[in-house]
């Protein structure tokens, strides 16, 4: 916290020469930790094991880089800039290299990396006041990102949240809504068992009971893959903030709130969801 504090106060002005230095030194590091980490992988014949063991670690060290930059936009935006460039890169020289039958399961742990790296530099954007500039960021990533629906959700539900942000509530309430939508259809699909599709279920509009309603959900409980797992998270992440809007417009009963933060524990429970179920009960 010292160090960050510390640094804050080296980039207070960050248009000035000491503070692009510093910036540009810190991009070198970066630079330079790509090197150590993907240096001794065979770029003719790499390895899948090696490859994705040592694209994980440099992720998270460059998160924990950027962790300890004020969250500055003049500050975050170039390393982060860099950060997505450098991941073109990997996916040119190396991930083009593996052999095809591993070649979709690097290409997805690249691709985790470009969207989380597009949501962090949309979202600085957006608190920053670059809205246009944060618009601009979500739809370039959503065309050019091969990612499954479930990684490119949380940047759907950021744009969502820009017009939120800008007073256009019904269109973000509507474009959230098909998010969740969406990914619920997603999950229902996954169960082998389940009945006909209830396309209304997540936006609170299904004429289910609720009986039914908590059979469905806790035939898709149980994760049994990484997509699933996202799948769940990203439909719990679309759903919360639908609920919150919704009762900050008193646009649905809170019957149906209440059916949906009991829907969203039991798909993927989290300390997120209890607290604004809790919340939710407290108002």
């Amino acid at each position: 916290m010292f160090r960050k504090h510390a640094l804050a106060s080296s980039y207070a002005t960050a248009g000035t020469p000491d503070a692009q230095n510093e910036i540009h030194a810190h991009m070198l590091g970066d630079i330079a930790l790509l090197v150590k980490h993907l240096g001794n992988v065979n770029s003719v014949d790499p390895t899948p094991g090696h490859l994705l063991g040592a694209l994980g670690s440099l992720g998270e060290q460059w998160r924990a880089r950027v962790s300890y930059l004020p969250p500055v936009y003049s500050v975050q935006e170039p390393v982060l800039a860099l950060h997505l460039q450098l991941y073109d890169i990997v996916l040119n020289r190396y991930i083009s290299q593996v052999a095809e039958s591993d070649a979709p399961t690097c290409t997805e742990s690249v691709m985790r990396q470009i969207v989380s790296t597009n949501l962090q530099a949309a979202q600085l954007a957006r608190l920053a006041g670059f809205r246009a500039t944060a618009l601009g960021i979500l739809t370039h990533a959503e065309l050019t990102c091969a990612a499954k629906p479930a990684l490119l959700a949380p940047l759907q539900i950021e744009h969502a949240q820009i017009l939120w942000d800008e007073g256009h509530a019904s269109d973000a309430m509507s474009a959230i809504s098909r998010v969740a939508d969406s990914l619920w259809a997603k999950l229902r699909a996954q169960d082998e068992d389940g009945g006909s599709a209830d396309a209304g279920l997540a936006s609170g509009v299904g004429t289910m009971s609720s009986n039914s309603q908590t059979a469905d959900v806790d035939r898709v409980r149980a994760p049994t893959s990484l997509d699933i797992y996202d799948t769940k998270a990203a439909f719990a992440k679309a759903a919360l903030c639908l609920s919150l809007w919704q009762e900050v417009t008193n646009s649905v009963s809170t019957a149906v709130l209440q059916s949906r933060y009991e829907r969203v524990l039991r798909v993927h429970e989290s300390d997120k969801a209890h607290y604004e179920f809790g919340h939710f009960y407290d108002n």
